[in-house]
């Protein structure tokens, strides 16, 4: 039932965004619409979760009744609204063919982007396993919202895994939870193409820079990810922007509006987007619209952006008395103290090797490296944009342009700032170059160098259509086994582009509803194929680790099983998704290195462990110890590995050591072991007991 659940929900929420936006903007450009159409869809999807999650009521049920009740409600309000006639239809425009080659482009895009993301069924990396994928596991399994205590990230803003709930909470599975990375590329696309519309910029080298984007390898890595946070934030924060400005004075309110709903749930995604809402909030607090007043059209966004990102917020002030906990921020107390922060920033690397040529030139190299050929094109795009675009025939598009330009520097010199744009999150760990944090920047350096074509003679254009291309041919473009998903979506998209056009009339409005309708029971549909999918490629995560083989033995232990694991990581770092199980019948337990139940963070005290204070190996416990700790932990499972190390080091001769507790295992007695493979064991506790010899 949970399958029909979901479409009827989804497909009730489909059709309220699509009314509300054809509410909101009338008459507006068609690309606006359906920008407005998507992320109204996601916001809906989120505050139906977020009024059920808090009341307790997260099940299949709730959720289709809750939207039905949503879209009822919309119609009974338009039907007592005395609203203009529709106005006539006119005839279809005819467009060039580069505009058809450009939309086609982009539906070619979109299937091959599908092909990555549902093609193969959910793909896991560790960020996934240890809390991406682990939050709707476990507020699908309470029924509610709660707090997940597994791990620090269970305080982070989580707008991204909860839309990915949206997926899973009716099917109790999360083969579908990967959906949502899909509409993140949809929402960035179509923010594209809304800002090109309401500037005149041409869609053809709109597309071919979206092209250069998803081919990158590292963004073609977001497609395989679960719910691809950094993505999520870059299609807010680029429909944000959208919606900012849009190139004429209709609508302004209601563009205020849908301009909130991207802020905040760019903020709720990930607060580093923080920066760039304040600069969207003084844009609206300094403008001059015709029909609305400046102080207006603020009260629009800021109310918007809180109703969309404050939850995470508001909830981290009530249990922990910081709204942006762990971290320490001003006058709000967390783990992750100020000097930590500080530690795990580029500022200290910068500070040290400031001097050094090679240094700054292996620094730009590896920030640029999407690869290099494609992130020297962003940086062409903000470098043309200071060159050409301030100088755009109108004030007020010269004053958006630099909108986008300055949105992105500005992120870019604050970044040396950012918490972990240095290191990673474990002591150990030296400077490493995360550019995915740098995704927003990416795409609004490449958006920037496709609005450079505006105005361009034929000889400028042709000239950068060129750089382009030779970008895309030198950064490889991730074409290996998907290149006819792109080819033939190109192919077919442009052959359906110039039949529709054959046509003197609209299509029929009843074909939109359809479109918006009809996606949802195929989804449900392909359900169980790609749990199958994503079942197999979970079993074999960790490759020459290997990780996954005793997950696949959890599946045969009984339901409510109580699972814990002890690695040679701290539990704040342990992979918790799969121990919840494929269909999420079993409880996990977060221990630490000793065995003992670890407390959330926020009820630890004034002296509890630091942020880095779990790692190294701590002394081995004694068997009784190991047991007692469990037992009152009511683990009835452990799952003992050599995770994260290899199985041999570097040169294939010491073979990896166990964490301290199995040394603890050889004064056990009545546990039973269900596999062991020599990197992974997992022991049944039920009737385990320490040998004589161990008490004391």
């Amino acid at each position: 039932m949970g399958p029909v659940l979901f479409a009827i929900a989804s497909a009730a929420l489909a059709v309220l965004a699509a009314r509300l936006a054809e509410r909101l903007l009338p008459g507006a450009r068609r690309a606006d619409r359906l920008l407005a159409t998507l992320l109204l869809f996601v916001a809906a999807c989120c505050g139906v979760l977020l009024a059920l999650g808090t009341a307790g009521l997260l099940s299949a049920g709730p959720i289709a009744l809750s939207s039905v009740a949503a879209l009822v409600c919309e119609l009974t309000l338009s039907a007592r609204e005395r609203r203009a006639p529709p106005a006539a239809p006119s005839e279809v425009r005819r467009s060039s063919f580069a505009e058809r080659a450009g939309l086609a482009l982009l539906c070619g895009v979109l299937v091959w982007w599908a092909s990555l993301t549902l093609g193969s069924g959910a793909s896991f990396i560790w960020d996934d396993l240890a809390y991406h994928a682990t939050l709707p596991a476990w507020w699908t399994r309470a029924g509610s919202l709660e707090l997940m205590p597994l791990n620090y990230q269970g305080y982070y803003p989580a707008n991204a895994e909860l839309f990915a709930l949206w997926f899973v909470a009716p099917f109790e599975t999360d083969a579908l939870g990967n959906a949502g990375v899909l509409v993140w590329l949809a929402l960035l696309a179509l923010g594209f193409v809304a800002i090109a519309r309401a500037h005149e910029v041409p869609l053809l080298p709109v597309a071919l820079v979206l092209t250069c984007f998803v081919l990158s390898p590292e963004v073609a890595l977001f497609a395989q990810s679960y719910c691809a946070n950094d993505l999520a934030q870059t299609a807010f924060a680029v429909a944000m922007l959208a919606f900012a400005a849009a190139g004429d004075e209709r609508h302004v309110s209601a563009r205020a509006t849908l301009s909130g709903i991207a802020a905040g749930l760019a903020l709720g995604t990930k607060i580093t987007v923080a920066p760039q809402v304040a600069l969207v909030a003084l844009w609206w607090g300094t403008r001059k619209p015709v029909d609305a007043s400046r102080w207006r059209l603020l009260a629009l966004f800021v109310v918007a952006a809180v109703l969309c990102g404050g939850f995470w917020f508001a909830r981290n002030w009530l249990v922990a008395g910081n709204p942006v906990y762990p971290a320490e921020f001003g006058p709000f107390e967390g783990p992750f103290s100020a000097q930590v922060q500080h530690r795990t920033t580029l500022i200290p690397t910068i500070l040290e090797n400031w001097t050094r040529p090679q240094f700054w030139q292996r620094f730009a190299f590896r920030r640029l490296d999407w690869p290099l050929a494609l992130g020297l094109l962003s940086l062409c795009g903000y470098a043309l944009a200071l060159l050409f675009l301030a100088r755009a025939d109108e004030p007020r598009r010269r004053r958006y342009w630099l909108l986008l330009c300055v949105a992105g520097l500005a992120l870019l010199a604050l970044f040396p700032f950012q918490p972990f744009s240095g290191t990673n999150n474990r002591p150990s760990s030296g400077l490493h170059h995360p550019i995915r944090f740098l995704t927003l920047e990416f795409a609004l350096g490449l958006l920037l160098f496709a609005s450079a074509f505006k105005g361009a003679g034929k000889l400028r254009a042709l000239l950068m259509v060129v750089v382009a291309l030779l970008a895309l041919i030198a950064a490889d473009g991730n074409f290996a086994g998907h290149a006819a998903w792109l080819t033939g979506g190109f192919f077919v998209a442009l052959f359906a582009v110039y039949v529709a056009e054959q046509r003197r009339t609209p299509w029929p409005s009843w074909l939109g509803t359809l479109a918006l309708v009809a996606p949802w029971p195929l989804l449900a549909l392909a359900a169980p194929a790609l749990e199958r999918a994503a079942a197999a490629r979970l079993y074999a995560f960790g490759g020459d680790r290997p990780m996954g083989a005793p997950w696949r033995v959890l599946e045969q232990l009984p339901d409510g099983a109580r699972i814990a694991t002890i690695t040679n990581d701290p539990g704040s770092h342990a992979l918790y998704r799969p121990l919840f199980g494929r269909s999420l019948r079993f409880q996990p337990v977060a221990v630490d290195a000793l065995g003992r139940a670890e407390l959330a963070w926020h009820e630890r005290g004034s002296n509890a462990r630091g942020w880095w204070d779990d790692f190294g190996a701590p002394p081995p416990p004694s068997a009784e110890d190991l047991l007692r700790n469990l037992a009152q932990a009511r683990v009835e499972f452990l799952l003992l590995s050599k995770w994260p190390a290899f199985p041999t080091d570097k040169q294939g001769l010491r073979v990896a050591p166990w964490p301290p507790a199995k040394q603890a295992f050889e004064g056990v007695v009545g546990a039973r072991c269900l596999h062991a493979d020599g990197y992974s064991e997992l022991w049944d506790l039920r009737e385990a007991a320490a040998e004589p010899g161990e008490q004391r």
